[in-house]
């Protein structure tokens, strides 16, 4: 019986063809759920965020854009930049605040010029030192998104000159960005604030004013120095 070989070669092939084409239906069938899933959930996210004038739900809506999403390298979808186009022009600060962590939780570099306006017009825009809260998320923003931006290079140089302001508690959010950033690039700009402070941490103990009110100023010039070692170490690489 010479035709049985022939008979199970034939048998194994039809079989293999057949796994494979189910399992090619799996995935398809999958796929396709995924997609009704994907499209549900961002028709759920959208109304939600639309049909409301309550800034609590729209920034709950918000939060859920970056809820279920890892650094893939995954293209993030369109509806979700538009969602959060619209969201930083609310009047509402808070809400302004909640998108603006979705730039820095998608990482969306292409919101930076729209941060950077948002930066310099919020204390226009927004009052009762909400200005500084959106300020703040903007910088924390740009620690992740500003990488090799001139914008934010010259932003954040402009908030760190000694000369325009002495002291403001956002200039302590930017050198936290600058060290995120991890750009040698920064090295001057550091190292003039950080010379800055040791100089008025030393007039200060020269007038003999009580350490408590400059112990500020100490840490930020430690900040700065160990941001320095940090980017040359980055910069020896």
């Amino acid at each position: 019986m010479a035709f049985r070989p022939l008979f199970k070669k034939m048998f194994y092939r039809n079989v293999t063809v057949s796994l494979i084409f189910l399992f090619a239906c799996s995935f398809l069938l999958q796929y396709s759920l995924a997609g009704e899933t994907e499209d549900a959930e961002a028709g759920e996210i959208v109304s939600t965020y639309k049909n409301t004038e309550n800034a609590i739900i729209k920034r709950k809506a918000l939060r859920k854009l970056s809820q279920n999403t890892r650094e893939t390298g995954e293209a993030v979808a369109q509806w979700k930049k538009d969602l959060i186009s619209e969201a930083l022009s609310e009047k509402d600060p808070t809400v302004v605040e909640a998108a603006v962590h979705q730039v820095t939780a998608l990482a969306l570099p292409e919101f930076n010029q729209r941060l950077i306006y948002l930066y310099h017009n919020a204390p226009d825009l927004f009052a009762n030192m909400y200005d500084s809260r959106v300020r703040i998320s903007i910088v924390r923003a740009l620690g992740k998104t500003g990488v090799a931006d001139n914008s934010a290079f010259t932003l954040f140089q402009d908030i760190l000159i000694p000369e325009k302001d002495k002291f403001t508690y956002v200039q302590g959010d930017v050198l936290m960005a600058i060290k995120q950033c991890n750009d040698p690039g920064f090295i001057p700009m550091v190292q003039k604030y950080g010379d800055f402070m040791k100089a008025a941490v030393a007039e200060k103990k020269a007038a003999g004013e009580d350490p408590v009110f400059y112990r500020i100023l100490e840490d930020y010039s430690s900040m700065c120095d160990d941001i320095i070692r940090a980017l040359k170490k980055q910069e020896r690489r």
